[in-house]
């Protein structure tokens, strides 16, 4: 069961933004002879300090793109993943003494984990985490033989931590808690946990790795003070996985943490009850506090489980906290207080849960098949799509704009790129060179006020449609680039309709917008010209070309309407978007028999019943090849002064 729920919990797939940022980082580290501490990556902020606290993990990433491969990275994250289970495991049954228990609970950690563990610096923040949580409580199972392992480690998991992810603070204030804990105690005569040694051993790593993070830090103390960023700003905890898990997000769902929330609940409570059942009675059995020796271990399980459950209750990206910090408490507390119960009672209930673990992890085992099945294989069937690798499987890649980026990297274009914020880590690391109006880099890099012009792009209410377009050439946008998505549907239909951007690119992926007077148009408009420019073999591609040869002059019409013309060939669809242009441009041309005999033969193709043009289009197609051919008289009776806009 528990090798099925991890293989579960690791096989989460999703485009991750932080992903491809980890990866445009890393290589940036990698390739300069010094360390980049400004900005790069977007046109908005550059050359503004970047904190980027998470530097280690980038080139981690980086490595394992770039020396072995792009599935490296995730195989790796599902390596770490699995590491965190098995380091929880360990963790609970050296609390526990039950190595069923344990394996029962980290079971349903791996589980509560799918959402939260992709490739990204964030699950090396919840990897060290665990290892804390181990070493915590090997010290807290000790014997009278002390053990020193788990705090020598201590040591490399604080030096790493300090320079992979911005949480390691809270890494140490872990550490603060668990010697209050151990201390506090003695003052009711309760043995002590650590002996003189151990807590100056501990205290002299922490002092040690504290200053060295500072020192080593690129950024120095800023290192220490820069997470109060987003704690303190409501403008940033917008973000989806920063609301709180009883607010509605999109994602990350929280399900499985309500799910797990009310396990870690019960558990322990019904234990409890059921061992006052064993003793006197419900009625009369009083709660007694733990004994001396429980003392230290009661005090910090308590103070793990407020924690966690506090911090993921804050924000719904700290949910895996809840399960590594509370995991080893819950199922102590819970075997301790059923203890009680007469041993032919426990025997029953571990051989009932042993037996039912078969089963389970069958039904697990059917379950993550068909998750990964749907996930990995079924979604990239269909070309182009089959040729995609498993990194690119596991990012979602499909839901990206890739033939955007594509079109901007083999055509080697830089412009100055808005695009959304999930999008803009993929489009800086594919598309190096380009800048991007903001990023998944929020809390590290933009200021709140900039983040609500993010917004109001997206967002605007009907009255301040003419100020969007202002915004984007305020800040030098020379592109737009958006997903065929509810949320970026208001900001494109104010584009197509604005007079001074021109839709360059599309697929029923994505549509891509270009500032007519920017200097990318000028390249466009020369290299098309020239027959320098790569295009996505799509149909759009034909009929957007057209677009360009009749943009400026000198306009070359009879160019245009052969990329009109082949556009509808390939797409009968695009002919709502082609037939004005394709009459006009004839009509500007003095070819009206052509355009008549043109639309006729359109008619009588679309009378036949087209395959795979259903029968709303094919009417619509029909009006606007009649409104075409009226047009079409109007020109003959006076030409039209522009047959191609």
């Amino acid at each position: 069961m528990y090798v099925c729920a991890c293989a579960f919990g690791v096989l989460e797939v999703h485009s991750s933004t932080d992903t491809w940022i980890a990866l445009a980082a890393g290589r940036e580290i990698v390739s300069k002879p010094y360390f980049p501490k400004t900005d790069t990556f977007s046109y908005t902020f550059y050359g503004q300090t970047w904190f980027n606290q998470n530097w280690l993990s980038h080139v981690l990433f980086w490595v394992l793109y770039d020396r072995l491969s792009p599935g490296a990275v995730v195989v790796g994250t599902w390596l770490l993943g699995a590491a965190i289970f098995g380091f929880i495991l360990l963790a609970t049954r050296l609390r526990c003494g039950s190595w069923l228990g344990a394996t029962v609970a980290a079971s349903l950690v791996a589980m509560a984990s799918r959402d939260w563990l992709s490739a990204r610096p964030a699950t090396i923040q919840f990897l060290l985490l665990a290892l804390e949580v181990l070493c915590f409580s090997a010290l807290l199972s000790q014997s009278a033989q002390r053990r020193w392992w788990p705090i020598l480690l201590l040591l490399p998991v604080f030096a790493v931590w300090t320079h992979a992810h911005g949480s390691f603070v809270f890494g140490y204030a872990l550490v603060a808690m668990f010697l209050v804990c151990t201390l506090l105690p003695r003052a009711f005569g309760a043995a002590p946990v650590l002996s003189a040694a151990q807590v100056a051993t501990l205290l002299a790593i922490v002092l040690v790795t504290a200053v060295l993070g500072a020192v080593l830090s690129p950024y120095g103390l800023e290192n220490y003070t820069h997470p109060l960023k987003v704690a303190e700003s409501k403008v940033f905890r917008q973000i989806g996985e920063w609301t709180p898990p009883y607010r509605w997000a999109e994602f990350p769902t929280v399900s499985r943490f309500w799910i797990t929330l009310v396990i870690a609940v019960t558990s322990p409570l019904l234990a409890w009850l059921l061992a006052a059942m064993h003793r006197r009675g419900l009625a009369h059995h009083a709660v007694r506090l733990p004994q001396k020796r429980y003392l230290t271990p009661f005090s910090f399980d308590v103070a793990c489980v407020g924690v966690g459950l506090a911090m993921a209750l804050w924000a719904r990206r700290f949910a895996p906290l809840f399960y590594l910090l509370a995991t080893p408490a819950v199922v102590t507390w819970t075997l301790h207080w059923a203890g009680v119960v007469p041993a032919r009672v426990r025997e029953r209930v571990r051989l009932t849960v042993a037996w039912l673990a078969w089963p389970a992890a069958v039904a697990i085992a059917g379950w993550t098949l068909r998750v990964a099945h749907e996930d990995l294989v079924k979604n990239f069937r269909t070309p182009p799509e089959a040729h995609y690798d498993l990194f690119q499987r596991a990012m979602r890649y499909d839901q990206c704009p890739a033939l955007a980026i594509e079109f901007l990297r083999r055509n080697r274009l830089t412009p100055n790129i808005w695009t959304e914020w999930t999008q803009g880590g993929v489009v800086v690391f594919l598309a190096p060179g380009a800048h991007v109006f903001i990023d998944g880099r929020s809390q590290q890099l933009y200021t709140e006020a900039h983040y609500r012009n993010y917004g109001f792009c997206l967002k605007f209410r009907d009255e301040d449609e003419a100020k969007m377009p202002l915004l984007l050439e305020m800040h030098g946008t020379e592109a737009v680039l958006l997903r065929r998505a509810q949320v970026a549907y208001r900001m494109a239909s104010a584009l197509d309709r604005a007079p001074d951007w021109r839709l360059v690119l599309s697929s029923k992926v994505f549509v891509f917008f270009v500032r007519r007077d920017s200097p990318l148009m000028d390249a466009l408009l020369r290299r098309e010209r020239a027959g320098q420019l790569w295009w996505p073999n799509v149909p759009e591609s034909d009929w957007l070309r057209g677009t360009l040869w009749v943009e400026r002059e000198p306009r070359d019409f009879e160019k245009a309407v052969s990329y009109w013309q082949s556009a509808v060939l390939r797409s009968p669809a695009l002919g709502w978007n082609c037939y004005a242009r394709i009459v006009g441009a004839l009509a500007k041309m003095e070819r009206f028999a052509q355009a008549t005999e043109y639309l006729e033969r359109e008619r009588q193709k679309l009378s036949a019943r087209l395959p795979g043009l259903s029968e709303e289009i094919r009417t619509q197609l029909l009006q606007e090849i009649d409104r075409c051919a009226s047009m079409l008289a109007d020109y003959e009776r006076e030409p039209a002064a522009d047959g191609g806009g």
